[in-house]
């Protein structure tokens, strides 16, 4: 759907889509379109007398609908994958990509989250929540240092 409406976002600025008939489908799409674009000027994301960009749509759908990849099914067996919302299950995802996730996952964690928490969370559960050696690889990479690590001494005197 998210698709659909971008492409239709393109057709929007482009055309007017009152001069020709539209299929059941794209009537619905535009609809949905006109809808967002008034959410948008209530939110203060523009101004209500101006023409909203498609910049603008696009972040607000962007924002909306942040799909988890499928790639990312098999951490997740004791959830069902399809109910898990990337806004609402931050935590549970973060820490499952960050501990199994391969490089496209965990780069499509960095541009949903970004940087600043997912450091966050690595020093909030990290520790607790990520295997050892992956918790020490996140602590290396985001330059944390581990106030759950023993300093060792060589000699106790």
């Amino acid at each position: 759907m998210p698709v659909a409406l971008c492409t239709l976002l393109m057709r929007y600025e482009t055309a007017d889509l009152n001069e020709r008939i539209m299929t059941p489908n794209e009537h619905r799409l535009t609809l949905i379109f006109k809808s967002v674009l008034i959410e948008a000027q209530q939110c203060c994301l523009c101004t209500v007398g101006s023409s909203l960009g498609a910049r603008c749509v696009r972040f607000i759908i962007g924002n909306m609908t942040a799909e988890i990849p499928v790639s990312t099914a098999p951490f997740f067996q004791e959830y069902n994958f399809s109910m898990l919302d990337a806004d609402q299950h931050s935590a549970l995802i973060i820490g499952r990509l960050l501990a199994y996730g391969n490089r496209n996952e965990v780069r499509w964690l960095f541009k949903t989250y970004g940087k600043a928490k997912l450091v966050q969370w690595v020093k909030q559960d990290g520790a607790r929540l990520l295997p050892k050696r992956r918790y020490n690889l996140w602590c290396v990479l985001f330059d944390i240092i581990d106030a759950h690590e023993k300093k060792q001494t060589v000699w106790n005197y």
